[in-house]
């Protein structure tokens, strides 16, 4: 009886010491998910990490892509919320022009996005094109018809040449920036 004592009381450590480690295993994923969760209304249908979408036209070919590190969708209003949202359109004649930003939400369904917070439209330098930076506050972006504008201050920066203006319409079709008003350009000239 001796001898069965303590093997009974190592049995029941043991087993003690594996529900406690369960159970603190189980709190945590619990933090964890309300951590998750906390900061999203209560119309939260879904959501999802590390999203990439890609739209092909009717030959196959890619037109666009969207990535983002988290998207949120809400039911009642059908909109989403992208953090650190990329979008790229495809040209067949240019580079891709690519937009980032830290957020966008949709307020119809995917038709129409905006963007905010560190607004990034680039266009690496290819043979045929010079490199483009442009810099905003915000953007909306519609991808369907691969236009954009935006009504901000605008910085805009191809090669050595530097513009800004208050206000920007974007063609990626065309591949066309427009600035809308209080222009101001610094040109550098090749001697």
């Amino acid at each position: 009886m001796k001898k069965v004592f303590p093997l009974v009381l190592a049995v029941v450590f043991i087993g003690l010491l594996v529900l406690s480690v369960r159970t603190i295993n189980t709190f945590k994923a619990r933090r964890v998910a309300q951590q998750a969760t906390s900061s999203i209304g209560p119309d939260l249908d879904f959501f999802l990490t590390k999203v990439t979408q890609q739209h092909f036209n009717s030959k196959g070919t890619l037109v666009r892509q969207l990535h983002a590190d988290r998207l949120e969708h809400y039911t009642d209003s059908n909109r989403f919320k992208f953090v650190e949202p990329i979008f790229v359109f495809f040209h067949d004649l240019e580079a891709p022009w690519q937009v980032t930003a830290k957020l966008g939400f949709s307020t119809h369904g995917q038709q129409q996005f905006y963007l905010k917070d560190k607004v990034k439209i680039t266009r690496d330098r290819t043979k045929f094109n010079s490199l483009v930076t442009v810099d905003t506050d915000h953007l909306t972006v519609y991808p369907e018809l691969k236009v954009a504008n935006t009504d901000a201050v605008v910085s805009f920066l191809e090669d050595a040449n530097f513009m800004q203006g208050k206000g920007a319409d974007v063609d990626f079709n065309k591949g066309f920036i427009k600035l809308a008003s209080k222009v101001q350009i610094w040109y550098k000239i090749n001697f």
